[in-house]
């Protein structure tokens, strides 16, 4: 009689456990890898050489995953002439209603007055490239229960050196046909060393609600990356996803070395990183609404 008790408490066990899909784990070192590869790459300006090589990283990335891949190409003005910008969409399980969106931008500032254009740009902002990337690898492997996934990489933020140009944004914006997504998170320079990530209050202001569940999230996984403190921010392309009524959340952990000569790899926390990461890798996971 024990055993065959025994016996069925074990099936059951067993039943609960496959019902019960497990967040998959994520680890910074495949970021922190494209990072190297990036930066190796040097300045990564808007229209540039450069920045086509890491357009062709992010599609032979991408491409691994096995997402649907969409390019939105568009033209800016720069410099008088018409350059070609490039937007890259990766979307996942596009079965799935409910979508989260993921955004950042890459390409690299320079500015003009600046004594060198070697701009590595490693904070800003290909550890945000890197990291999404890394995530594309993890969800193209496990899908979500709940939340489809689109992972967007926007051309042409700085092409005007000094001016936010926005262009990428602006033309993403304008082709976007899919329905709203239940949350936007705005990658911007997430891997600051010994930096936290404060509440933007533009966003926050705007969404509070999609705020604080990405907050809390983190407040749950322990991270003390996330700070409960506010800064207000000035992104161009936080202002213009809001005023397209996005539930857009701003993650940036920015540090005084960005848009520098010194922001190579020693302004790049691996420890912020895989914090970040995580938090992602739950909301993605979730089987909680949102709202």
């Amino acid at each position: 009689m024990r055993k065959i008790t025994l016996f069925w408490i074990i099936v059951v066990m067993a039943i609960i456990a496959g019902c019960q899909k497990q967040v998959p784990d994520f680890s910074s070192d495949m970021a922190i890898d494209l990072i190297e590869q990036q930066c190796a790459i040097g300045s990564r300006q808007a229209g540039s050489s450069e920045l086509e090589l890491v357009r062709d990283l992010i599609r032979i990335e991408l491409k691994k995953t096995g997402a649907m891949i969409h390019e939105g190409v568009f033209e800016f003005q720069h410099r008088d002439k018409l350059v070609k910008g490039i937007n890259i969409t990766a979307s996942f399980y596009p079965r799935l209603s409910k979508r989260i969106m993921f955004v950042t931008y890459y390409d690299s500032f320079i500015d003009s007055e600046a004594k060198s254009s070697n701009y590595f740009g490693a904070n800003a902002n290909a550890s945000s490239v890197a990291t999404l990337l890394a995530i594309a690898q993890i969800v193209g492997k496990n899908e979500p229960s709940k939340y489809g996934i689109d992972i967007v990489f926007l051309d042409a933020c700085f092409p005007c050196e000094k001016e936010m140009g926005s262009f990428g944004t602006k033309f993403f914006l304008s082709d976007y046909s899919g329905k709203k997504p239940e949350l936007v998170l705005y990658v911007d320079r997430i891997a600051g060393i010994n930096q936290s990530l404060e509440m933007d209050s533009l966003s926050y202001n705007a969404n509070p609600i999609e705020s604080r569940y990405v907050w809390n999230t983190a407040k749950q996984l322990e991270s003390l990356i996330f700070s409960s403190n506010f800064y207000q921010s000035n992104s161009r392309d936080v202002v213009l996803f809001i005023k397209n009524k996005m539930p857009i959340v701003h993650l940036s952990c920015p540090s005084n070395r960005d848009f520098s000569e010194n922001d190579t790899m020693k302004n790049v926390s691996p420890k912020t990183i895989e914090s970040v990461g995580k938090v992602f890798m739950q909301i993605i996971y979730s089987k909680k609404d949102i709202k």
